[in-house]
């Protein structure tokens, strides 16, 4: 099972991995956006350049007014992320929290010789079914800041920048076939 992690660790935590130890706003009032919601794969175009796994998916569940649930699923296993979605300056976008994973491991758990914080920000749009989600680029604030006021401010400072976030990850909505529900 260690080598499924270590698989993991280098396919998606790169993209998933936490970055601060502070969240850049203790407040998430912003209603969650109901056209992320759903279950969505990697785009065929994506998948055929070899830039997605064809055995990646996305889950987006609401957990509260102002909280998703999400589950990334690889070949390698699922982890489970907290994300709400936050605004700096005019900027909306998404904070993140690593939850665990599907065999019940903290990212802690799951890296102890990393240090890894506990938010990371992201920024996502969702249009004609496609969602393109783009993770904070780990050399965009390569300083771990002690309170959310440093980070907020050094997002401000940094969401100019074209190399802020990484080249964006594109999903499509999984559409289902209107099936009659089975009894149970």
């Amino acid at each position: 099972m260690k080598w499924k992690w270590a698989i993991l660790a280098t396919t998606c935590l790169p993209c998933w991995a936490c970055k601060f130890k502070v969240p850049v706003t203790r407040e998430h009032a912003i209603p969650v956006d109901t056209a992320a919601l759903g279950l969505w794969k990697p785009l065929r175009a994506d998948i055929e350049k070899g830039e997605r796994d064809a055995s990646e998916s996305l889950l987006v569940l609401k957990f509260s007014d102002t909280e998703y649930v999400v589950e990334y699923r690889s070949k390698h296993g699922a982890m489970y992320v907290r994300v709400y979605p936050v605004k700096v300056g005019d900027a909306r976008l998404v904070q993140l929290q690593i939850i665990g994973s599907s065999d019940g491991r903290s990212l802690a758990d799951m890296l102890p010789d990393v240090h890894t914080g506990q938010y990371d920000l992201a920024s996502y749009r969702v249009k004609d079914d496609v969602l393109e989600i783009k993770m904070l680029s780990e050399t965009a604030l390569p300083v771990y800041y002690e309170s959310s006021e440093e980070l907020r401010d050094a997002v401000l400072r940094g969401l100019s920048s074209a190399k802020f976030f990484l080249a964006p990850m594109r999903f499509e909505r999984v559409k289902h076939k209107h099936e009659k529900p089975q009894d149970f």
